[in-house]
């Protein structure tokens, strides 16, 4: 089964939402993310680790994931307290059974320690640099079989 015009795979879309989204409206929010979820959307926490997730939300929310912030990603190669931090965060994520996705890596060293303590995924100048829509449809173009 795909989803959309460039026949992605279903479940390989996802969308990232900041706990703020469900202060005004929980129960509606939630309504709307568990009918797009039976779509196919995968959800993940955004800014994880800057102080404002909610352990209650990390369970009673549809997420598939997390996003380790920036702040807590940077130098984790080099900052043994915030390596160990870092890596309670990768093992809660996946005792819980959700994905791991840390933003702002830009260091092969980062990539590496990341790598070495099961991170699913990295988002990271090191990969690529931000570009307009229209060139990353462009990309995906190139890439489609």
């Amino acid at each position: 089964m795909t989803f959309g015009a460039y026949s992605l795979p279903v479940g390989s879309i996802g969308i990232e939402i900041t706990e703020n989204v469900f202060i005004d409206r929980p129960d509606k929010t939630r309504q709307v993310l568990d009918k797009l979820k039976n779509m196919g959307l995968n959800f993940l926490l955004d800014d994880f680790g800057t102080g404002f997730s909610s352990m209650r939300h990390i369970r009673t929310i549809p997420f598939n994931g997390l996003k380790i912030d920036r702040s807590s990603a940077a130098g984790v190669n080099r900052d043994y307290e915030m390596a160990v931090l870092v890596k309670a965060m990768i093992n809660m994520a996946h005792s819980l059974n959700l994905s791991v996705v840390a933003e702002g890596v830009e260091c092969e060293g980062e990539l590496q320690f990341l790598q070495d303590h099961d991170c699913d995924n990295e988002q990271a100048y090191l990969h690529g640099r931000p570009m307009p829509a229209e060139h990353f449809f462009d990309l995906l173009q190139a890439a489609r079989p």
